[in-house]
């Protein structure tokens, strides 16, 4: 569920419709495109607040969906030029929020809190 603190703003362009979720007051911005379901995205939000939730420091995570492929792209930035990318294979189960939280704290050194 979304608390008060991550209002969400629908980003509008010409095919797509990325929705973006800021979350300032845990310095993490979530941009999801092309996902297809909006309970899956307040879920998968949900997840990444979670996985940030120690995190200093200001957090960008952008998941882009394909209408060609059955993966999706994950970006992570974060401060001190910290940038991952990752692809998602929904055959590998990927696409569910709980193993997106998993990735990301993978992918985030630990001491990055």
């Amino acid at each position: 569920m979304l608390s008060s603190a991550c209002p969400v703003i629908g980003l509008h362009r010409r095919r797509a419709v990325p929705v973006r979720y800021n979350c300032t007051a845990m310095g993490v911005t979530v941009e999801l495109e092309n996902l297809g379901d909006a309970q899956l995205c307040q879920e998968i939000v949900a997840r990444v607040e979670h996985a940030f939730s120690d995190k200093k420091g200001e957090w960008r995570v952008s998941i882009a969906g394909s209408r060609e492929s059955e993966s999706w792209e994950m970006r992570v930035a974060g401060p001190n030029g910290f940038e991952r990318t990752y692809t998602l294979s929904r055959a590998a189960e990927e696409h569910t929020p709980e193993a997106i939280r998993r990735l990301i704290l993978q992918l985030v050194p630990a001491n990055a809190s």
